[in-house]
């Protein structure tokens, strides 16, 4: 991987418009649903 390529997170979606990793976000209390998502937010600077 090059040093400055970055990453696509992409959510699974299932064909009947599930989404269950948005709905476990989602489900979390606000602090720690926002450490993820800035955690996520770094994977897809950062690799």
């Amino acid at each position: 991987m090059a040093v400055n390529e970055t990453w696509e997170v992409r959510y699974y979606e299932a064909p009947g418009g599930e989404a269950p990793v948005l709905d476990f976000l989602l489900s979390l209390p606000a602090k720690h649903r926002a450490k993820v998502v800035q955690a996520i937010g770094r994977l897809e600077v950062f690799g």
